[in-house]
């Protein structure tokens, strides 16, 4: 296993002071968790078997559309919501996270 960031702490005049955030490694050493405290942040990173990050996405109340690389959230005036899980290779989805924003014209 290589160097990997495991953990990274907050400056405290020049000394390490507290965890900011950890990271998780599996055994292939690809990134599979990121726990962060300012503020507090935990993500979860799922691939298939080509090592691609696999989650769908679904915007203000729309179906659920898978987005297998990148994907444009197109705001509109008003409230925007975009919701977001992962998905495996089984399409079992994992928990929602969601955004909310609001847009003025």
């Amino acid at each position: 296993m290589g160097n990997r960031l495991v953990t990274m702490k907050a400056d405290s005049s020049g000394q390490p002071g507290t965890t900011a955030e950890t990271y998780r490694y599996h055994g292939l050493n690809r990134r599979i968790r990121k726990t962060g405290l300012f503020p507090s942040t935990y993500y979860e990173y799922y691939f298939n078997e080509s090592w691609q990050l696999l989650y769908s996405v679904c915007q203000d109340g729309g179906e659920w559309k898978r987005a297998e690389t990148t994907m444009v959230w197109r705001l509109h005036g008003g409230e925007n919501r975009l919701e977001a899980r992962s998905v495996n290779k089984f399409d079992v989805a994992g928990p929602v996270s969601t955004v909310v924003l609001t847009a003025t014209e």
